[in-house]
């Protein structure tokens, strides 16, 4: 059966206010922040999406809390130091942006854990990743890439590199791992990605310093220095481009 849309004119000039999708780029991030930090932190969420509770549920199997109620998602945090070693592989094929934010988590623990991602992520994130922190890269048993973070017993280096930039996979994980860093680490694109994680670390009063193309976060000391925070829902840009589009016609 074949069905017809038909689009008349409006009479008068469309008029009013419709509120943006939550962002879950930015919600994905904040929860990678939020099991650093110590306490319970909020995130205003009045609806989880798919990959946003993917990630909460392997953050729990980190020993990181997620309680989803009230149009908030509440993060029990562990502190920088406190995450405990997942019993299984913790599977993010599908999700480039969780498997970011998982490995930044992962890399340099004192316990050996296992990430299952796929082949593109593998390709852009590991090489940049594996420059300062210990881990191997296995064929995954039906089809991607497991990557395997060793034990550390120590806080890893400071590095200083440049990314291609464009997309944020690789930058979300470095500067994930580097707040247990135990020197600066620098970071320069060749051209400027999102910067969703830069301004997150900002808005919990870290010191990441940024210019142009180029960043430095300089890891705090102290186990319980990202104290629990709140952010409002967020609004996605690129979901709001249709409403845009109208509102220019």
């Amino acid at each position: 059966m074949t069905s017809q849309l038909i689009i008349h004119p409006a009479e008068a000039p469309l008029r009013g206010s419709v509120p943006a999708p939550a962002d879950p780029i930015v919600t994905m991030i904040a929860l990678g922040v939020a099991a650093c930090a110590e306490g319970a932190s909020r995130l205003a969420l009045p609806r989880v999406p798919e990959p946003v509770a993917a990630l909460a549920e392997a953050l729990r199997q980190v020993g990181v809390v997620c309680d989803s109620a009230d149009g908030e998602l509440v993060v029990h945090g562990r502190g920088l130091f406190g995450l405990t070693a997942p019993d299984q592989v913790l599977d993010a094929r599908g999700a480039p942006l969780a498997a970011s934010v998982l490995a930044g988590l992962l890399a340099s623990r004192p316990f050996e854990s296992v990430l299952w991602v796929d082949d593109a992520w593998a390709g852009e994130v590991v090489p940049l990743l594996g420059r300062a922190h210990p881990l191997d890269v296995e064929d995954g048993p039906e089809g991607g890439r497991a990557i395997r973070f060793a034990s550390a017993s120590k806080r890893a280096p400071g590095v200083q590199l440049r990314l291609p930039g464009v997309r944020c996979w690789a930058k979300v994980a470095l500067l994930l791992a580097a707040l247990r860093a135990s020197r600066s680490t620098f970071l320069e694109e060749g051209l400027v990605s999102p910067d969703h994680c830069e301004r997150l670390l900002q808005h919990v009063r870290l010191p990441v310093e940024t210019s142009g193309v180029s960043l430095t976060l300089h890891p705090p000391r102290d186990a319980d220095a990202i104290r629990a925070f709140e952010l409002p829902e967020v609004g996605d840009v690129s979901a709001g481009a249709y409403l845009v589009a109208a509102a220019a016609l």
